[in-house]
C-alpha cells in the first residue's frame, strides 16, 4: 500500500509547489534582504547614480504647475536615471518584459534591507501583451473589477476623456518560497486620472507587489 501511495504523494506534491504564486518581479523578490548594488546588479543595471541631487523647487513647481506633481516627478526621475538612495531604487528604464523586450520603469522599495514592495509601470499600449505573461508566471486567478466609466484629464490642455479601466488582483496572495512570506499581488491597466507626461508614455499600467507585513 506505501509503494502505491508514494506516486501520488508526489504528484500532489509537484502540483501544488507549481501552482504556488510567486511574490517575485525578475527573480527579485519581496521578504528578501537586498542592497543598491545587489538590487541594481540582479535587474541588470550597470550604471546608476546614488542620491541623486534634486531640481531647484522653481523648475520642479513650473513643470507642476503645467503638467501637475506627479508628472512633474515622473519627469525629474526619468531625467535622473536609475537611481538609489538607502532605502530603494527606482529604474525610469533599461528593464524591458515579454517576448518583445517592452520597455518599463521600476520601482523597489527596501527599508532597512528588506524588498517590501515592488511596482512595475509601462505603457498602457503592452497591457494586452504583458497580460497574458502575468498569467503564465502568477496564475491565471485574478478578480477582475471593470470600471467602464473612469475619466483621465490632461492638466496642459484640460481636455478629459472617459475610458474603461480594469483592476486585476490576484487570488490567493503570493508566497516567497526562501522565506515564508506573503504577498499581495495587483494590476491596473490605466493607473491615475491624469495624463502622464514621461517618456514612458502618456498612459502607464502598473503590476505592484507588496509583502504581507507580520509586524502587528
Amino acid at each position: 500500500m506505501f509503494h502505491r501511495l508514494v506516486p501520488y504523494f508526489f504528484v500532489v506534491a509537484a502540483t501544488c509547489a507549481a501552482a504556488e504564486t510567486p511574490c517575485d518581479f525578475k527573480g527579485v523578490s519581496v521578504g528578501e534582504k537586498t542592497t543598491p548594488s545587489s538590487l541594481m546588479a540582479s535587474l541588470g543595471i550597470k550604471n546608476y547614480k546614488m542620491n541623486p541631487e534634486r531640481w531647484q523647487s522653481d523648475k520642479f513647481l513650473e513643470l507642476g504647475k503645467k503638467y501637475g506633481l506627479t508628472s512633474a516627478a515622473e519627469i525629474e526621475e526619468w531625467n535622473a536615471g536609475p537611481a538609489c538612495d538607502s532605502d530603494s531604487c527606482r529604474i525610469p528604464f533599461g528593464v524591458g518584459v515579454g517576448n518583445s523586450n517592452s520597455p518599463v520603469s521600476v520601482f523597489v522599495s527596501f527599508p532597512g534591507g528588506r524588498i517590501t514592495e515592488i511596482d512595475v509601470a509601462f505603457n498602457k499600449t503592452y497591457w494586452d501583451e504583458i497580460r497574458p505573461v502575468l498569467d503564465r508566471k502568477y496564475g491565471a486567478s485574478w478578480h477582475v473589477e471593470q470600471d467602464p466609466n473612469f475619466v483621465i484629464t490632461d492638466l496642459e490642455t484640460k481636455k478629459s476623456f472617459t475610458v474603461e479601466r480594469i483592476t486585476l488582483t490576484h487570488r490567493p496572495n503570493g508566497t516567497n518560497r526562501h522565506t515564508g512570506d506573503a504577498c499581495m499581488i495587483w494590476g491596473v491597466n490605466y493607473d491615475v486620472v491624469f495624463q502622464h507626461h514621461d517618456p514612458l508614455g502618456a498612459y502607464h499600467s502598473v503590476f505592484a507587489i507588496k509583502l504581507v507585513s507580520n509586524n502587528f
